[in-house]
């Protein structure tokens, strides 16, 4: 996220005018006779006070004194999710699915949701019969299978605007499109960073931006590679009209780039980014997932959710600084943390991208990936799953993705995953252990609490979760869903959290997941105060 730059108080005018000299006669006529009803010793401090401020003030201009009291969290009034693209293609099912959570503050009053296609506002989407969004606690879903449509956006106001959540998944079992890729729908935000994509043979990676506001927005994207940031003038003062989608094909702008890392900055407006990555070799499908974002830069990053099965582990890094980043390791693993000899520290250079493949130090383990580094990066991991569970000539590629996540310190959940016969939804928790604490502070308690859509859903759970590892929870399946939403709320401590679905097939496995983000269900509302201006000489 941009840093705005910093204002200044205009220079004052300090010249020794007769109204400066009257101005400055008041003033100190005021201090002399006013009454203070704290007594004469604070009238005495004042007086102290004040000198100082005047003697101060004889060197350096007038300057603003204000007492900034601390924001207040309110429940929020409104909340917008965009699902970037609900409609089956080639044979693809694309179901969105969207949960109302309850518990929150602000819940407790009259509510309201409208549902629909981006090109088509003011005109309700026809959902499945059986749900909808009525009152907290309500799940809805739209499932498509023919035909492209526009993004959907889901908008809640009142009572269901706080703990709003919605994913979509797409499913496909053969053709261009064949796999499973999810996808958390999310909220309009201000600054996108993706870690994952290539314009290489075979390889099609598509950046979406849409805009669902009636205003139009302007945004810049940035394209990094190995080879440092390509040049791409036509993503500079990009202009989304309002209600509308505009894609970025990578082949088109920088092809033959083997990874990518990029970077949305909306300079006005309101615009929801998605990248979508899909793989070929000639006619054969190899893969198919939405990039998800991944964290803002930081010196410390956590990629839950690598998986230690077969196939190319690409990490992919890249350092925000000017400067060169000096990377070491972690594996969080189920059984303990440790240190991979092979990859003690990666060197990655500045304004470029560094991959590395992980598969080997990983050796079929299942981890999150802790990186601290010197300066700050953003990081995400793509995944190739070749024949799980399958064996033979017929078995194919999937491709999924794993990004940096953002931490958590209260409630988060995931909507839409896949609780149909032969799938398998797994919750991927961490809690990194606090700076300074012995093995007495062991395990973090988070709660889990499965949603099944008109169903009846199992009962809330909580398990204690080890500090430094990746503790996976596999989800039940509701008895009649064919999708579940799960909240997780930590009890105590901040963690990490993504999620698996693993869809089984004799032709081999298809897998999707993603990070969870924290649920929007209060705004910081700044408080307003009165700046005093002393012009004093």
């Amino acid at each position: 996220m941009s840093t705005p730059e910093p204002t200044f108080d205009p220079p004052v005018d300090d010249t020794d005018t007769p109204r400066s000299r009257r101005t400055r006669r008041r003033v100190r006529r005021s201090v002399r006779v006013a009454s203070d009803p704290r007594g004469p010793i604070s009238v005495l401090v004042g007086a102290g006070v004040i000198a100082g401020v005047v003697l101060l003030g004889s060197v350096l201009p007038a300057q603003t004194i204000a007492v900034v009291p601390p924001p207040v969290l309110e429940p929020v009034a409104t909340t917008t999710l965009v699902c970037p693209e609900p409609g089956g293609v080639d044979d693809a099912v694309v179901t969105s699915a969207m949960t109302s959570l309850s518990g929150f503050a602000g819940q407790d009053g009259a509510g309201a949701a409208t549902i629909e296609f981006l090109d088509r506002p003011g005109e309700a989407v026809e959902l499945d019969p059986t749900t909808g969004l009525r009152a907290p606690g309500d799940s809805a879903q739209l499932e498509q299978s023919a035909g492209r449509d526009q993004p959907l956006t889901i908008r809640t106001e009142g009572s269901l605007a706080p703990g709003l959540v919605a994913g979509s998944y797409d499913l496909a079992l053969s053709g261009p499109r064949r796999g499973l890729a999810m996808l958390d729908c999310p909220a309009p935000s201000p600054t996108w960073w993706f870690a994952g994509g290539g314009s290489t043979a075979g390889r099609n990676s598509t950046l979406f931006l849409v805009n669902p506001e009636a205003t139009e927005a302007e945004v810049e994207v940035t394209i990094i590679g190995p080879d440092g940031e390509v040049d791409a003038p036509s993503l500079r003062g990009l202009v989304i009209p309002p209600f509308s989608r505009e894609s970025v094909r990578l082949t088109r702008v920088a092809p033959r780039l083997p990874a990518a890392v990029w970077n949305v900055q909306v300079r006005t407006g309101r615009i929801v980014a998605s990248l979508l990555d899909i793989d070929s070799e000639g006619f054969i499908q190899q893969g198919i997932d939405w990039v998800p974002p991944t964290a803002d830069p930081a010196t410390t990053v956590y990629i839950p959710g690598v998986l230690g099965t077969e196939g190319n582990r690409q990490l992919i890094i890249y350092p925000t600084s000017e400067t060169d980043a000096e990377i070491s390791v972690r594996f969080l693993a189920p059984d303990g943390a440790f240190r991979p000899t092979e990859l003690e520290t990666i060197q990655a250079p500045a304004g470029a991208v560094t991959s590395v493949n992980l598969a080997p130090a990983l050796a079929g383990t299942s981890a999150t990936v802790e990186l601290t580094s010197d300066v700050p990066i953003v990081a995400g991991v793509r995944q190739q799953h070749p024949g799980i569970d399958a064996n033979g000539p017929q078995t194919r590629i999937e491709v999924s993705y794993a990004a940096g996540a953002l931490r958590l310190n209260s409630a988060t959940a995931a909507a839409g995953l896949p609780a149909v016969r032969g799938t398998e939804s797994t919750v991927w928790i961490t809690a990194p252990r606090p700076a300074g604490t012995d093995d007495t502070f062991t395990t973090v308690a988070v709660s889990l609490t499965p949603f099944g859509a008109d169903v009846q859903s199992p009962d809330p759970f909580t398990v204690d979760v080890p500090f430094d590892r990746a503790f996976p929870v596999t989800l039940g399946r509701p008895e009649g869903a064919t999708w579940v939403t799960v909240q997780v709320t930590p009890s105590n401590h901040p963690i990490y959290v993504s999620q698996t679905s693993l869809r089984r097939g004799s032709r081999g496995s298809l897998i999707s997941g993603y990070p969870l983000v924290p649920l929007r269900t209060t705004v910081s509302i700044p408080t307003a105060v009165q700046s005093v201006l002393l012009s004093l000489p």
